[in-house]
C-alpha cells in the first residue's frame, strides 16, 4: 500500500491510498480533481470511493468535481445535503465497504459534525485517519498506521498571540477546532502506538503555529515510530 499526499493545509486537504492491484481510496475532497491527478496519480477507473470528514471548504470544496467523475463519497449529513448526488452521508461506527477497502467513521468533536476514519485493507492492517478535531472520544488500540492532526503547539500559539499575529479569538477557535501537538502525542499513547504502530504521518499542521522539525521528532521520541509531517508529493509506503 502507498500514501500520497496531495494536500495537507488550510489551503487544501487530500491523500490517496493505492493498493498493490492497484484500487484507489481517496480521503478528503479539498484539492481538485487534478492535483489527485497529477500529484497523486489518481486513475478514475480505480477510485474504489472517496471519505470526507465534514464540510469546510479545505476539506469538502471540490466534492462535486469527484461525483461527477463517477466516484462514490461517504461524509457526513450536511456534505450530503450541500451536494446531494453520489454523498453518502454515513453513521458512526458503521462500516462501509469500498473495493477491499473496509471504512468506519468515528464521530470526533469539532465545531460541526466530523469523522474520523478507520480504513483497513489487508495489505496493510488498520490506518486511523483524524483531522480537524479536538479531541477523539474513542481509544483505538491496534492500529498500524496513523494519518492524524497535529495542529500546532500550545507554547507557538500563546507567543502569537502575545506578538500581535495571531488575534485571541481565532486563538481560542483553533483550541476549540483543532488538535495540538502534546494532545495528538497523549492519544497516541492512550491507543499504544509504541507496541502497534509501523508509521504516523501527522497532518493539519501549522505553518505559522507549529514547528513541524520539532513535532516529527517529538512524536518519534514518545513513540519510537517513524513519524513525518504530511508535505504535498509526500509518498509513504504502509506494510
Amino acid at each position: 500500500m502507498e500514501l500520497r499526499i496531495v494536500g495537507s493545509s488550510s489551503k487544501g486537504n487530500g491523500y490517496l491510498l493505492e493498493a498493490e492491484n492497484g484500487d484507489q481510496l481517496l480521503i478528503e475532497a479539498g484539492c481538485h480533481l487534478r492535483e489527485y491527478q497529477d500529484v497523486g496519480h489518481l486513475k478514475r477507473s480505480r477510485a474504489r470511493g472517496m471519505i470526507v470528514s465534514h464540510e469546510h471548504g479545505d476539506h469538502c470544496k471540490y466534492v462535486r468535481e469527484f461525483t461527477s467523475a463517477g466516484i462514490d463519497v461517504l461524509s457526513t449529513s450536511a456534505v450530503k445535503e450541500n451536494n446531494r448526488y453520489g454523498v453518502t452521508a454515513v453513521e458512526h461506527g458503521k462500516t462501509y465497504h469500498l473495493g477491499d477497502f473496509a471504512v468506519t467513521p468515528l464521530s470526533v468533536e469539532h465545531d460541526v459534525e466530523c469523522f474520523a476514519y478507520l480504513v483497513h485493507h489487508p495489505e496493510m492492517g488498520t490506518l486511523m485517519f483524524a483531522t480537524d478535531c479536538w479531541n477523539l472520544h474513542q481509544v483505538v488500540k491496534g492500529v498500524a498506521h496513523y494519518l492524524i492532526e497535529a495542529n500546532y503547539q500550545d507554547d507557538i500559539l500563546d507567543e502569537a498571540v502575545r506578538g500581535g499575529r495571531t488575534v485571541a479569538s481565532q486563538a481560542d477557535r483553533i483550541r476549540l477546532s483543532h488538535m495540538s501537538l502534546k494532545h495528538c502525542i497523549e492519544y497516541l499513547k492512550m491507543c499504544e502506538a509504541d507496541k502497534t504502530a509501523r508509521t504516523i504521518t501527522l497532518i493539519h499542521a501549522s505553518g505559522r503555529h507549529l514547528d513541524k522539525k520539532h513535532a516529527e521528532l517529538a512524536v518519534a521520541g514518545q513513540t519510537g515510530v517513524a513519524t513525518w509531517v504530511a508535505k504535498q508529493g509526500l509518498e509513504i509506503v504502509l506494510m
